[in-house]
């Protein structure tokens, strides 16, 4: 009976793992629950997160790594390892506001935050292909309440760098590294006018970006050998009967050609 339990009954759960890219080691969230008594219904109880940790443990199951340990406060939300599987990348969101990214190496030393302050989209965070750069977006609300969103680069020595600001409340729809100069992003411009923009970004933040295609849809997908990225578009609009739907190609330098066209 977990209400009259003393000490409290205790489960745990694993909300998030992650096999490393050399399929050696695998990186876990582990939360630890503690029954308590509920106060607005005698001999009633419900389970609180009491711990909240991130592991690591090798494929046979030994060398088991506590790699951090956080309070009530905090909690551990996401992880991702290296390409070379030698560290890791986390985010943390302390008192249930803004969140922190942090990395340590895969034997649990040398934790350095990365960035904090903000809101981290663990979706579109992506290494450049040689590891040394880290590409993520960070978001934050502005004066007048826009939410605002800028893919922020950062290398090994922790050197950040804006490379792109998206237009207010507009939304990150895919973003992937196209070799280790340039970045692809396709970017929602929001329900109101449920447009799209794809950019190819310089990743340098020299300001090099090329507007690629407006409209494009959802549908984007960079070539295996980052040079080249595929993606779809239609002309269809509010109240017509038919449209064309196109896919496309375009190199590095934002050199469009059309692949194939389809009447809907």
């Amino acid at each position: 009976n977990c209400y009259e339990s003393n000490p409290p009954c205790v489960k745990y759960s694993y909300p998030v793992s992650e096999v490393s890219p050399n399929s050696q080691n695998v990186a876990f969230i582990l939360d630890k629950w503690n029954s308590q008594s509920n106060p607005n219904w005698y001999g009633s109880w419900w389970w609180i997160v009491t711990g909240n940790q991130l592991w690591s443990v090798d494929r046979n199951g030994q060398n088991l790594i506590m790699l951090n340990d956080f309070s009530l406060t905090s909690s551990i939300l996401d992880v991702k390892w290296s390409p070379r599987s030698d560290y890791l990348v986390y985010r943390v969101q302390q008192n249930g506001a803004s969140e922190e990214l942090w990395t340590i190496n895969a034997d649990g030393t040398g934790k350095k935050l990365i960035d904090s302050d903000g809101y981290f989209d663990f979706n579109h965070l992506r290494w450049s292909p040689d590891g040394t750069r880290l590409a993520y977006v960070y978001g934050s609300y502005n004066a007048a309440g826009d939410y605002i969103q800028t893919v922020r680069v950062v290398d090994a020595s922790l050197n950040h760098q804006d490379v792109f600001s998206l237009n207010a409340n507009g939304d990150a729809d895919y973003m992937e590294w196209l070799g280790s100069q340039k970045i692809v992003l396709n970017e929602f411009n929001g329900w109101s006018d449920h447009t799209y923009d794809l950019w190819i970004i310089d990743a340098n933040g020299n300001g090099n970006n090329i507007h690629v295609y407006q409209n494009a849809n959802s549908s984007v997908a960079v070539a295996p050998d980052g040079r080249s990225f595929a993606f779809a578009a239609n002309d269809w609009v509010w109240g017509a009967d038919t449209a064309t739907m196109s896919t496309f190609r375009s190199d590095a330098d934002g050199n469009v050609v059309l692949l194939d066209a389809q009447n809907m």
